[in-house]
C-alpha cells in the first residue's frame, strides 16, 4: 500500500515537474528573442525627444559635423590595416592605425565603442585625435557588432574577456607597448569590467565614456521592462547567462583597481545619468578622475566641450605614460 502510494506520488510529482520545463522553455526562448531585439535595435530619437532638443544638443551636432570633415582627412593620411582576434566567443574584427608622428615604440590605445547598433566607426574622432597625438590606435567592434561574431550583445558586461585578449595581442605584436583603455558607453563598462579585475601591467591607464554602473538595470531599461516583472526576471536570467556577475555594480568591484582611471560623462545624459560615472569614480577612491561635461547628453561630451574634453583625455594618458 505504502509503495503504490510513494509511486503515485512520484508519478504526480514527475508530471508536475514535466509541466515546469514544458512551460519554462517556451517562456525562456521568448525571453531570449525578446532580450535580442531590445539590443539589436538602434536607439532613434522620437518625436517628443525631438522637441526637447537643447542648445547643447545643437552645438554638439555642429562640432560633429565639422569632426568629420576633420576625420576625411585624416583617414586619407593615416596607414591603417584589418586585423582579427579568436576568442572562446568568436572572432573579433579591429583596425590598426599607425601614428602620424611616432616611431615604432609609440604608445598603443585601445578605443572601444559603444551603443546599440554602433561599431568601430562611431570612435573614429577618438582615434584620430590620439593617432594625430603619437599614438598607434586599436579599434575593435565589440562582441556582436560590426564585424565581430557573435549572436546578441551584452553591453559591455561580458567584454572583459574580450579586452584582456585585445591586450594580449597588443603586447605579442609590439614587445614593450604601453597601453591605454578607452571606452565610450558599452565600451566603458567593458574596460572598468577588465580594470576591476588583474591588468596587465602594460595598462597604463583607463579612460571611460558614459559608463553605466550595472548591466542588468542598463539591459532592462534598454528592454522597457520592470526587474519585479515575470519578463524582466526572464530577461535579467538570460542576460546573466551571457554576462556573469552583469547584476554586481561595477562601483562594487573597482575599489580593487589598481590602474589609473579617468570618468567622464556628460550632466545631461538622459540615458545614463552622471551620477553612475560619479560613484564608480568615488568607489575607485585615489585611482581615479572624474570629468563632468555641463549640459552634454549620453555620447555627446566630446562634441559639447571638445577642448576640455581632448585636453583632459591626452593629459591624463601622457601622466600615466611618463
Amino acid at each position: 500500500m505504502e509503495n503504490t502510494l510513494l509511486k503515485r506520488m512520484l508519478a504526480v510529482l514527475g508530471l508536475i515537474v514535466f509541466l515546469i520545463v514544458l512551460l519554462a522553455v517556451p517562456a525562456f526562448l521568448y525571453a531570449d528573442t525578446l532580450y535580442r531585439e531590445a539590443l539589436d535595435a538602434r536607439t532613434v530619437r522620437n518625436e517628443p525627444q525631438q522637441a526637447q532638443i537643447t542648445s547643447f544638443d545643437l552645438f554638439a551636432e555642429e562640432e560633429e559635423h565639422q569632426t568629420k570633415s576633420r576625420i576625411s582627412g585624416w583617414l586619407n593620411m593615416v596607414s591603417s590595416q584589418e586585423v582579427s582576434l579568436k576568442t572562446s566567443r568568436g572572432t573579433l574584427s579591429a583596425t590598426l592605425y599607425e601614428p602620424l608622428d611616432a616611431g615604432v615604440g609609440a604608445p598603443v590605445a585601445i578605443v572601444l565603442h559603444g551603443g546599440l547598433g554602433t561599431d568601430r566607426e562611431q570612435v573614429l574622432d577618438v582615434a584620430c585625435m590620439l593617432s594625430l597625438n603619437g599614438y598607434r590606435v586599436l579599434t575593435p567592434d565589440l562582441y556582436a557588432h560590426g564585424k565581430s561574431e557573435g549572436d546578441a550583445p551584452t553591453l559591455g558586461f561580458g567584454d572583459a574577456y574580450d579586452v584582456h585578449a585585445w591586450i594580449d595581442y597588443v603586447e605579442k605584436m609590439q614587445a614593450g607597448a604601453k597601453v591605454v583603455l578607452f571606452g565610450q558607453d558599452e565600451g566603458a563598462a567593458a574596460v572598468l569590467c577588465a580594470a576591476s579585475e588583474s591588468l596587465s601591467g602594460s595598462v597604463k591607464a583607463v579612460a571611460a565614456d558614459g559608463a553605466a554602473d550595472q548591466g542588468t538595470a542598463r539591459m532592462l531599461a534598454l528592454a522597457a521592462e520592470q526587474e519585479d516583472s515575470l519578463m524582466g526576471t526572464l530577461l535579467s536570467f538570460i542576460f546573466l547567462r551571457r554576462a556573469p556577475g552583469a547584476d554586481r555594480k561595477i562601483s562594487q568591484r573597482i575599489e580593487n583597481a589598481i590602474t589609473p582611471l579617468l570618468l567622464i560623462h556628460g550632466t545631461g545624459d538622459q540615458d545614463v545619468p552622471a551620477w553612475q560615472s560619479e560613484d564608480i569614480a568615488l568607489a575607485a577612491g585615489e585611482q581615479a578622475q572624474l570629468l563632468f561635461i555641463e549640459g552634454a547628453g549620453h555620447g555627446q561630451s566630446r562634441y559639447v566641450d571638445a577642448q576640455t574634453y581632448y585636453d583632459t583625455l591626452l593629459s591624463f594618458f601622457e601622466t600615466a605614460l611618463e
